[in-house]
């Protein structure tokens, strides 16, 4: 038999439930995402080394091939040169370019947008990004 102090007790716990487990689907909801976000962020960093490295390739080219002049200089010095004029741009703002005795050189690239700023080595053994 029931009592009236047992009467009431059934509406306010199954609520209390139904919330925590509405709190702790939306926890697990809010996780999800900060996860999906942080692996954006992640994609987005190596995409933009990928793309430095990229451009640092197309530079070596450049040096190599129509504009080997200029691989005796350092990039200060290109418009004094008497190679004519500098390549064109590439994907990467060139900051700056220092030849080494060794026929290589450092390139020091940064991303169009500002942002990113990698050094690259480039020699007889390729090209490396200096660390």
């Amino acid at each position: 038999m029931r009592t009236s102090q047992d009467q009431g007790f059934a509406l306010p716990l199954a609520l209390i439930g139904a919330l925590a487990v509405l709190l702790s689907a939306s926890s697990a909801l809010a996780m999800a995402l900060g996860s999906r976000q942080q692996l954006q962020l992640e994609l987005q960093q190596i995409q933009a080394v990928d793309e430095l490295a990229s451009a640092a390739q197309q530079w070596a080219q450049r040096l190599q091939g129509p504009w080997s002049c200029l691989r005796e200089y350092p990039s200060s010095s290109w418009s004094s040169s008497g190679c004519g004029a500098s390549p064109p741009p590439t994907s990467a703002v060139l900051k700056d370019w220092q030849p080494s005795a060794a026929g290589g050189g450092e390139f020091w690239l940064q991303r169009q947008d500002g942002g990113l700023q990698r050094r690259f080595l480039w020699g007889p053994s390729g090209l490396k990004e200096r660390k």
